[in-house]
Parts: C-alpha cells; sequence; structure tokens
C-alpha cells in the first residue's frame, strides 16, 4: 500500500501531460490522379489536377487496389496536419471511404466477388 501512495500522485500528476501530446487525426481527401506499379496512390488535394501527395495503404484482407482507380475521391484519416508534399503509409482501416462507399460497402462487395468468381460467374465493378 505504501508504494501505491507514493506513485499514484507522480501518475496522476503525468497523465494530463501525456493525453494533450497525443494527436488527433484529421480527415484528408483526394483525387487519384495514378496508381504505380508498387501500389502507391498518387493523390490531387485542391482540384488542380496536379499530384500533391502519395498513400500507400497496408491492406491485406481485401485487395483495395482492385476497387479504386484514376479518378476516384479517397478519403482518409491521418495524423498529419498538412500532407502537401507527403509519402503516406496508412492501414487500411484509415481509409473512411472511397467513391463516396465506405470500407465495410467494399468488403462486401469483395466478398460477394469472391462467392461469383467461386461460381464461374463475372465480378462486380461496383
Amino acid at each position: 500500500m505504501k508504494v501505491y501512495k507514493k506513485v499514484l500522485p507522480y501518475l496522476l500528476a503525468v497523465a494530463p501531460l501525456a493525453m494533450t501530446s497525443c494527436e488527433k487525426p484529421t480527415t484528408e481527401k483526394g483525387v487519384v490522379q495514378k496508381i504505380d506499379e508498387e501500389k502507391w496512390v498518387y493523390c490531387d488535394k485542391d482540384g488542380d489536377s496536379l499530384v500533391d501527395y502519395r498513400v500507400y495503404v497496408k491492406d491485406r484482407s481485401i485487395s483495395f487496389y482492385d476497387y479504386i482507380r484514376e479518378g476516384d475521391t479517397i478519403v482518409f484519416y491521418c495524423y498529419s496536419n498538412d500532407v502537401s508534399g507527403m509519402s503516406i503509409s496508412i492501414p487500411l482501416y484509415h481509409i473512411k471511404s472511397v467513391n463516396n462507399r465506405s470500407m465495410d460497402d467494399l468488403k462486401k462487395i469483395y466478398q460477394i466477388n469472391r462467392l461469383r468468381t467461386k461460381v464461374g460467374q463475372p465480378k462486380s465493378t461496383r
């Protein structure tokens, strides 16, 4: 009990400082201009059709890159205030939407396509 009395005040004093140092995620939105062979997605942030940043999505559950094309709008969470000029690597769960389709919608399409492939039917395009 004596240890708790000595340690607890220090933990209570440090906790608010640690909490304020955590960054909150921002929502970034961009139009896909190009996807290269290494799976980097080059995006335009400000609508001038020129690349402003690139994103790599670490994806293992669904083949995310099968469901994104040039001209698509991608919205994702990022821990940077300004992504202009950056190369960002994010996990799949940071993707909020692609063309206003949530990741849950893309996962459903993926599951439907897996079933259709097993029976020899054409895949759903969107």
